[in-house]
């Protein structure tokens, strides 16, 4: 069992290049987090420049502790039996969808975007942006509520408890505890090893440096 799904953008998904594998965390919720948050982060998106699969992969690769994901051809990665099947992404928006059924929706952006900020390097942690976005949310929240004459009733309580998506993570990294922007030389090493549908296989990255 598990909860995966591919990450590809238009050109890839259409020409079968390259496409992000995730085993954990592959609703539409999840995903959208791990976009927004590359996006806050400033990097450029896959489809303008490799650098963009460089910084989603660091991003998820810090999320996973180095595991359950990785990166292949979409011929290789069985994108027809997934969970959630594929995420077409542009300008770290999804603009399409394939091989998949219902959508999941259940965590909040702004839970999962500070869920993914923990994860990360502490200087590399964008705290303060997202704490912005929160804001911004609630006052756009604010204004639709005033606007229509409605008082929206929040909940007080936090729910410190991790999400069960997340219960399968190994609770320690298996080296380092993060990897940061200066480890660039990683993405050319096949250091990660992932369970995929079963199978131990070596994390490839093919044409992306």
């Amino acid at each position: 069992m598990s909860n995966s799904a591919v990450i590809t953008t238009p050109k890839n998904f259409i020409c079968d290049g390259i496409g992000v594998f995730i085993r954990w965390n592959g609703g539409r919720d999840s995903v959208e987090g791990f976009l927004k948050y590359c996006e806050l982060k400033g990097y450029p998106s896959p489809e303008q420049h490799e650098d963009g699969w460089k910084g989603l992969i660091k991003v998820l690769t810090n999320f996973f502790e180095g595991r359950d994901m990785c990166v292949d051809i979409l011929s290789e990665l069985c994108i027809d039996c997934l969970e959630h099947g594929v995420y077409i992404i542009e300008n770290w928006q999804i603009v399409g969808r394939a091989f998949h059924a219902s959508e999941q929706t259940g965590y909040k952006l702004i839970d999962m975007l500070i869920l993914i900020d923990s994860c990360m390097p502490e200087k590399e942690r964008i705290t303060n942006l997202i704490l912005e976005l929160e804001a911004s949310i609630e006052d756009s929240d604010s204004s639709k509520s005033s606007e229509f004459g409605v008082t929206e009733k929040f909940d007080e309580e936090s729910d410190s408890t991790m999400p069960n998506e997340f219960e399968d993570v190994e609770e320690y990294y298996y080296e380092n505890e993060k990897i940061s922007d200066k480890v660039i030389s990683f993405f050319k090493k096949p250091l990660l090893k992932v369970l995929q549908f079963h199978l131990i296989t070596t994390l490839k990255i093919k044409n992306l440096l």
